[in-house]
Protein backbone atom coordinates (compact mmCIF):
# COMPACT_ATOMS: atom_id res chain seq x y z
CA UNK A 1 0.00 0.00 0.00
CA UNK A 2 1.51 3.66 -0.74
CA UNK A 3 1.62 5.99 1.72
CA UNK A 4 -0.84 8.44 0.55
CA UNK A 5 -3.50 5.55 0.72
CA UNK A 6 -2.48 4.88 3.95
CA UNK A 7 -2.76 8.01 5.01
CA UNK A 8 -6.18 8.01 3.45
CA UNK A 9 -7.21 5.07 4.90
CA UNK A 10 -6.21 6.29 8.54
CA UNK A 11 -8.15 9.21 7.83
CA UNK A 12 -11.43 7.71 6.90
CA UNK A 13 -11.00 5.20 9.75
CA UNK A 14 -10.73 7.69 12.50
CA UNK A 15 -13.73 9.85 10.48
CA UNK A 16 -15.77 6.67 11.18
CA UNK A 17 -15.18 5.76 14.40
CA UNK A 18 -16.28 9.28 15.43
CA UNK A 19 -19.20 9.47 13.49
CA UNK A 20 -20.09 5.47 15.26
CA UNK A 21 -19.14 3.11 13.24
CA UNK A 22 -17.60 0.78 16.22
CA UNK A 23 -16.12 -1.38 13.44
CA UNK A 24 -13.86 1.13 11.90
CA UNK A 25 -10.75 1.11 14.49
CA UNK A 26 -10.34 -2.57 14.64
CA UNK A 27 -10.53 -2.93 11.24
CA UNK A 28 -7.78 -0.52 10.79
CA UNK A 29 -6.11 -2.18 13.27
CA UNK A 30 -6.24 -5.39 11.37
CA UNK A 31 -4.67 -3.92 8.34
CA UNK A 32 -1.70 -2.29 10.59
CA UNK A 33 -0.59 -4.87 12.46
CA UNK A 34 0.58 -7.39 9.01
CA UNK A 35 4.25 -7.08 10.13
CA UNK A 36 4.89 -5.74 6.15
CA UNK A 37 3.00 -2.31 7.07
CA UNK A 38 5.47 -1.15 10.50
CA UNK A 39 8.23 -2.66 8.60
CA UNK A 40 7.74 -0.65 5.55
CA UNK A 41 6.77 2.89 7.20
CA UNK A 42 10.12 2.64 9.43
CA UNK A 43 12.13 1.99 5.95
CA UNK A 44 10.79 5.01 4.54
CA UNK A 45 11.48 7.07 7.43
CA UNK A 46 14.96 6.37 8.05
CA UNK A 47 15.17 6.68 3.98
CA UNK A 48 13.86 10.43 4.37
CA UNK A 49 16.11 12.94 6.28
CA UNK A 50 13.44 15.24 6.63
CA UNK A 51 10.87 13.40 8.01
CA UNK A 52 12.88 11.38 10.37
CA UNK A 53 13.98 14.89 11.71
CA UNK A 54 10.26 15.68 12.32
CA UNK A 55 9.57 12.39 13.43
CA UNK A 56 12.13 13.33 16.25
CA UNK A 57 10.62 16.28 17.09
CA UNK A 58 7.52 14.38 18.28
CA UNK A 59 8.65 11.64 19.82
CA UNK A 60 10.40 11.18 22.90
CA UNK A 61 10.63 8.74 25.80
CA UNK A 62 7.34 8.61 27.84
CA UNK A 63 7.86 9.00 31.80
CA UNK A 64 5.54 5.82 31.57
CA UNK A 65 8.70 4.05 30.65
CA UNK A 66 8.48 3.35 26.94
CA UNK A 67 9.41 5.05 23.58
CA UNK A 68 7.15 6.64 21.90
CA UNK A 69 7.20 7.46 18.22
CA UNK A 70 5.09 9.30 15.81
CA UNK A 71 5.21 7.53 12.27
CA UNK A 72 2.23 9.52 10.81
CA UNK A 73 0.30 12.01 11.68
CA UNK A 74 -2.82 13.77 9.96
CA UNK A 75 -5.67 16.40 10.77
CA UNK A 76 -7.58 13.58 12.95
CA UNK A 77 -4.91 11.03 13.67
CA UNK A 78 -1.56 9.72 14.78
CA UNK A 79 -0.35 6.02 14.29
CA UNK A 80 2.01 6.01 17.13
CA UNK A 81 5.28 3.02 18.07
CA UNK A 82 5.89 2.09 21.23
CA UNK A 83 8.34 0.04 22.36
CA UNK A 84 9.07 -1.09 25.42
CA UNK A 85 13.32 -2.61 25.17
CA UNK A 86 14.80 -5.06 27.68
CA UNK A 87 16.27 -4.78 30.47
CA UNK A 88 15.22 -1.06 31.05
CA UNK A 89 14.01 -1.59 34.66
CA UNK A 90 16.02 -4.50 35.97
CA UNK A 91 14.53 -6.38 39.13
CA UNK A 92 11.11 -5.95 38.70
CA UNK A 93 8.39 -4.92 36.32
CA UNK A 94 7.71 -1.34 34.94
CA UNK A 95 4.23 -0.55 36.54
CA UNK A 96 2.50 2.92 34.62
CA UNK A 97 0.81 5.36 36.55
CA UNK A 98 -2.98 4.55 36.12
CA UNK A 99 -4.03 7.55 33.46
CA UNK A 100 -6.72 7.99 30.42
CA UNK A 101 -6.34 9.98 27.64
CA UNK A 102 -8.09 13.17 25.60
CA UNK A 103 -8.94 10.89 22.57
CA UNK A 104 -10.20 7.38 21.48
CA UNK A 105 -7.26 4.89 20.25
CA UNK A 106 -6.95 1.24 18.80
CA UNK A 107 -3.63 -0.47 19.85
CA UNK A 108 -2.38 -3.61 18.44
CA UNK A 109 0.54 -5.40 20.06
CA UNK A 110 3.09 -6.18 17.17
CA UNK A 111 5.84 -8.41 19.04
CA UNK A 112 6.25 -9.07 23.32
CA UNK A 113 3.54 -8.87 25.61
CA UNK A 114 1.95 -7.20 28.93
CA UNK A 115 -0.39 -6.84 31.33
CA UNK A 116 -3.05 -4.63 30.75
CA UNK A 117 -5.64 -3.16 33.32
CA UNK A 118 -8.44 -1.05 32.82
CA UNK A 119 -10.41 0.72 36.05
CA UNK A 120 -13.36 2.68 37.16
CA UNK A 121 -13.27 5.83 39.39
CA UNK A 122 -15.97 7.89 41.26
CA UNK A 123 -18.85 5.83 42.72
CA UNK A 124 -18.62 3.11 40.88
CA UNK A 125 -14.96 2.21 43.19
CA UNK A 126 -16.78 2.53 46.17
CA UNK A 127 -16.36 -0.83 46.83
CA UNK A 128 -14.27 -3.07 49.09
CA UNK A 129 -12.48 -4.04 46.46
CA UNK A 130 -11.24 -0.08 45.59
CA UNK A 131 -7.89 1.26 46.05
CA UNK A 132 -6.98 4.75 46.58
CA UNK A 133 -4.41 7.10 44.20
CA UNK A 134 -2.97 10.16 44.19
CA UNK A 135 -4.91 12.23 41.58
CA UNK A 136 -3.49 15.05 39.65
CA UNK A 137 -4.75 16.21 35.95
CA UNK A 138 -2.54 17.48 33.25
CA UNK A 139 -2.69 19.23 29.42
CA UNK A 140 -0.59 17.76 26.56
CA UNK A 141 3.05 19.35 26.26
CA UNK A 142 2.44 20.39 22.77
CA UNK A 143 6.00 21.31 21.62
CA UNK A 144 7.41 21.51 25.35
CA UNK A 145 9.72 20.11 27.31
CA UNK A 146 7.30 19.18 30.26
CA UNK A 147 3.93 19.03 31.15
CA UNK A 148 2.47 19.94 34.52
CA UNK A 149 0.69 18.23 36.87
CA UNK A 150 -1.76 19.84 38.66
CA UNK A 151 -3.47 18.20 42.36
CA UNK A 152 -6.64 16.50 42.34
CA UNK A 153 -6.11 14.92 46.07
CA UNK A 154 -7.39 11.59 46.41
CA UNK A 155 -9.55 8.82 44.43
CA UNK A 156 -10.79 5.31 44.63
CA UNK A 157 -10.35 2.70 41.66
CA UNK A 158 -11.59 -0.45 41.27
CA UNK A 159 -10.10 -2.88 38.55
CA UNK A 160 -12.25 -4.32 36.28
CA UNK A 161 -9.82 -5.61 33.87
CA UNK A 162 -6.61 -7.39 34.04
CA UNK A 163 -5.06 -9.86 31.48
CA UNK A 164 -2.16 -10.17 29.67
CA UNK A 165 -2.27 -9.82 26.53
CA UNK A 166 0.33 -10.80 23.38
CA UNK A 167 1.55 -10.03 20.01
CA UNK A 168 -1.80 -9.78 17.82
CA UNK A 169 -4.03 -8.94 20.43
CA UNK A 170 -5.79 -5.80 20.01
CA UNK A 171 -8.30 -3.77 21.87
CA UNK A 172 -10.08 0.09 21.18
CA UNK A 173 -10.28 2.16 24.45
CA UNK A 174 -12.53 5.13 24.96
CA UNK A 175 -10.42 8.47 26.21
CA UNK A 176 -12.23 8.54 29.37
CA UNK A 177 -11.16 5.12 30.51
CA UNK A 178 -8.39 4.53 33.24
CA UNK A 179 -6.28 2.60 32.44
CA UNK A 180 -2.48 1.05 32.44
CA UNK A 181 0.31 -1.32 30.99
CA UNK A 182 2.45 -3.30 33.53
CA UNK A 183 5.68 -4.73 31.80
CA UNK A 184 8.13 -6.76 31.60
CA UNK A 185 11.78 -5.11 31.51
CA UNK A 186 13.10 -8.92 30.20
CA UNK A 187 11.41 -8.63 27.38
CA UNK A 188 11.49 -6.38 23.82
CA UNK A 189 7.51 -5.42 23.47
CA UNK A 190 5.82 -3.21 20.57
CA UNK A 191 2.85 -1.95 19.77
CA UNK A 192 1.22 0.58 17.21
CA UNK A 193 -1.45 2.63 18.68
CA UNK A 194 -4.30 4.46 15.82
CA UNK A 195 -4.91 8.03 17.86
CA UNK A 196 -8.35 9.97 16.92
CA UNK A 197 -9.35 13.39 17.16
CA UNK A 198 -8.69 14.99 20.58
CA UNK A 199 -12.29 15.71 22.06
CA UNK A 200 -11.41 16.48 25.83
CA UNK A 201 -9.09 19.46 27.35
CA UNK A 202 -7.40 17.82 29.73
CA UNK A 203 -6.41 14.06 31.13
CA UNK A 204 -5.95 12.38 34.55
CA UNK A 205 -2.97 10.37 36.27
CA UNK A 206 -3.70 8.45 39.54
CA UNK A 207 -0.36 7.30 41.13
CA UNK A 208 0.29 5.33 44.57
CA UNK A 209 2.79 7.81 44.76
CA UNK A 210 2.38 11.20 46.24
CA UNK A 211 4.00 13.45 43.33
CA UNK A 212 2.91 17.00 45.11
CA UNK A 213 1.58 19.97 43.87
CA UNK A 214 2.54 22.11 40.32
CA UNK A 215 5.56 19.43 39.57
CA UNK A 216 6.96 19.90 36.07
CA UNK A 217 7.57 16.30 34.24
CA UNK A 218 10.43 16.49 31.81
CA UNK A 219 10.22 15.28 28.75
CA UNK A 220 13.42 13.67 27.03
CA UNK A 221 12.89 14.41 23.28
CA UNK A 222 15.23 11.85 20.73
CA UNK A 223 17.61 13.14 18.58
CA UNK A 224 17.22 11.95 14.70
CA UNK A 225 20.55 9.87 15.06
CA UNK A 226 18.81 8.44 18.70
CA UNK A 227 15.10 7.96 16.74
CA UNK A 228 17.54 6.41 13.50
CA UNK A 229 18.86 3.82 16.30
CA UNK A 230 15.58 2.69 17.37
CA UNK A 231 14.40 2.25 14.77
CA UNK A 232 16.64 0.16 13.24
CA UNK A 233 16.65 -2.19 16.60
CA UNK A 234 13.14 -2.43 16.40
CA UNK A 235 13.40 -3.58 13.14
CA UNK A 236 16.32 -6.04 14.49
CA UNK A 237 13.74 -7.52 16.75
CA UNK A 238 10.94 -7.84 15.07
CA UNK A 239 12.87 -9.73 11.65
CA UNK A 240 12.64 -6.24 9.00
CA UNK A 241 15.91 -6.02 7.67
CA UNK A 242 17.96 -2.89 8.59
CA UNK A 243 17.94 -0.80 5.03
CA UNK A 244 21.10 1.14 5.32
CA UNK A 245 19.33 5.24 5.54
CA UNK A 246 19.49 7.24 2.15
Amino acid sequence: MRLHELERRLAEAVRSHESGNAQALPDAMHSLAEPEVPHTLVHNLRAAPERLSSAAERSYLHANGFTKIVLLAGESYKLRLHLWWPDATPGGRHVEDIHDHRWDFASCLLAGSYRYQEFHAGSVASGASAETYHAYTYRSPGGGSSFPLTSLGRRRLRCVFDATLTAGTSYVLRAEVPHRVISDPGRFTASLMLQCTARRSRTYVYSTRDLGSGVHVPITRLTPDDLDGQLCSYLAHTGGAPDVRS
